[in-house]
Parts: C-alpha cells; structure tokens; sequence
C-alpha cells in the first residue's frame, strides 16, 4: 500500500504539515544525508540565508489600542535565552528598540544557539526569559522539582505563513481531489491518535483523556465521505514523533498521549548531498501531492 503507483490512485489520505512548505525538497536520484551535524549544517545556512530579509512589508494599524505609558524608569540587564529565530531574524532587534524608546537605560544580552537551552537557561539562574518552541515534559519535571510551582508560560509569537523553515505554522492538508472541507478535534484525534489508558496534562498523567479503539477513524466513510471514498483508508502523514511539533500536537489534540496511529508515515529534516536542507514538511507534501 506504499507503493508510488498505489498511492496515485487509491483516494485516501490526510495530512499534517507546516503551512505552505512545497518547497526544499530532495531529488529522487540523490540519497539523503543522514549525518546530524552535517543536518545542522545545512539548517544554519538555510536559516542564515533569509534570516534577515524582510518578508512582510504590511504595517498593522494599532492606533485603536492604549498608548503605552510606563508608570515609572527601569533600569538593569533582561538575558534571554533560547529560540534561535529571534536573533537570526530581525525580531530581537524590533523589540530591543521599541523598548528601549521607554526605557533607554535597560541592556540586552542574547544567548539564542537553539530553544532547547532556554529552560535550561532558567533553572540554571543564567537567564532571565527563556524563549523557547515547546516546554517539554521532562523540563516541566524539573521546574517543579526545584522551584515548587509552575513554569510560567506567555505565548509571544505564532508560526510564519509562507516562509518555508521558519517557524512554522501547522495546518491539515488532504490532497486536491479528496472532497473533505472540514475537520473537528475529536476527529483529528480519532484518525491520528490510537486507543489509550490516558495522557500527560499539564505535566500529570490524567486518566480521564483515556479512550477506546471504537473512537479510532481509519476510513473515509467514517469522516462522512461517500461513493468510491466510503471504504478507503485513510493514510496519515506527519512530521516525526520527536519534533516538538507532534508534541505540541499531541497535548493539543490527543490528550498528551504518546500512542498514535499505527500507520503514521512520519517526515524529518535531512541534508541533501549538496549540503543544502530539505525540510521534512516538504518531503510530507510532496508524497501528499500523489496520494488521494
């Protein structure tokens, strides 16, 4: 059932991805590479590459919203840590001069290598924020263990829109011919998630998120389709399961369970030959592009 030929003409499959990222992909003829250095590589030019070009030019009209006036001077030294997107865009840059047109007295000090250090970061008292993709269990454990309360969380930024290998945003895609146009979250649960005795929420295991096989969607006709899609399976695609993306997903919409579908064809950054990136999204839409 994996098969190219198969996949052109059986009507069934679903997937997740990050938003409009066609593009990177690896020619047939050339074996990735399957170094992680040499994939870290490759992921440090591609984000060196656009990481200053300005690919917004469309200014938001905010004169509806509070002026901001601060209630008095601050002065000191803010170290951030973490989310390397910041500085390899111009973002830091933005928010380092709007606040220092209130508050010319305060320095910045950037340490931002990769998000997996900004916890770390924190707990380690070297840091003052910590901007990171996605708070992993494991990190969540520690905090508590050492502090006795929750990390705090603010939501600062969402994904880019068509920016490929930026920070994405996900969305699900079907493929042009599948006459699905809407999706719910217990269906996106019943078609990507399997039977479970529970989840991690907010970093607790929570038995009442359990579920049993019967909620499990594996075919068209169970999403409502009909005619020749009815009995079609539904094949799903995503990015790998240690991405925080499928994490995130996972706490989204799987209640924090680690057990997926069985078939889950899963997609992950790989360098090509030439040293150049190939985004695992891309991958993902490429193969989605030839099965309904």
């Amino acid at each position: 059932m994996r098969s190219n030929q198969k996949r052109q003409f059986l009507p069934s499959v679903i997937g997740l991805a990050s938003f409009l990222l066609g593009a990177g992909l690896v020619p047939a003829q050339e074996p990735p590479v399957r170094n992680p250095l040499v994939e870290q590589a490759a992921r440090a030019v591609s984000v060196t590459s656009k990481g200053k070009k300005v690919y917004y030019d469309y200014k938001f009209d905010l004169s509806a919203l509070p002026r901001y006036v601060p209630g008095k001077q601050v002065s000191g030294h803010i170290r951030m840590w973490g989310l390397n997107y910041i500085t390899d865009s111009n973002l830091a840059q933005y928010w380092e001069d709007g606040f220092k047109k209130f508050h010319p007295r305060v320095t910045f000090e950037y340490q931002t290598p990769t998000a997996l250090v900004a916890i770390p970061g924190l707990i380690a008292g070297v840091a003052d924020i910590g901007a990171n993709t996605k708070t992993w269990l494991w990190q969540r454990r520690e905090w508590e263990g050492i502090f006795g309360y929750e990390l705090k969380q603010i939501r600062m930024v969402t994904g880019s829109f068509n920016v490929a290998g930026w920070a994405n945003a996900l969305g699900f895609f079907v493929h042009k011919s599948n006459p699905l146009s809407k999706i719910t979250p217990r269906q996106v649960d019943g078609i990507f998630g399997a039977e479970r005795d529970g989840g991690w929420v907010r970093g607790q295991w929570n038995t009442e998120v359990a579920r049993g096989p019967d909620k499990n969607i594996r075919t068209w006709g169970q999403m409502g389709l009909t005619g020749e899609w009815a009995d079609k399976t539904i094949h799903t695609y995503g990015v790998n399961l240690r991405y925080h993306q499928s994490v995130g997903f996972s706490d989204k919409y799987l209640g924090g369970s680690d057990k997926w579908n069985e078939e889950l064809r899963m997609y992950a950054n790989i360098a090509r030959p030439d040293g150049t990136l190939a985004i695992g999204a891309g991958l993902l839409m490429q193969d989605l592009s030839h099965d309904p």
